[in-house]
């Protein structure tokens, strides 16, 4: 796997990460404990708010010319990866 980072845009992917994994944590935790559904139900739930940005985000930003499709493809692909461990760590730990 090759990747290039750009140093510029560290700040906005530090602020873009912690804000969708810490609200789609805080929110899915509190969903998990306060919903009165079953468990299936709760742990859907948690995991989805944990899933990775959509990969059309980066096609939308080509098709409108955004100045920043670096930073989308970067932060897709960052979230992918994130996503893949914190699901692996969910899946062997807690199901």
């Amino acid at each position: 796997m090759n990747f290039t980072f750009d140093k510029k845009y560290f700040r906005p992917i530090m602020k873009f990460l912690t804000f969708r994994y810490g609200l789609g944590l805080l929110f899915g935790l509190a969903l998990y404990f306060f919903l009165p559904f079953d468990q299936m139900f709760r742990y859907t739930l948690l995991i989805g708010l944990l899933l990775p940005v959509g990969m059309t985000a980066l096609v939308f930003g080509i098709e409108l010319k955004y100045k920043t499709t670096h930073l989308i493809a970067m932060i897709a692909n960052i979230t992918i990866l994130i996503s893949i461990v914190i699901l692996y760590v969910f899946a062997i730990f807690i199901l």
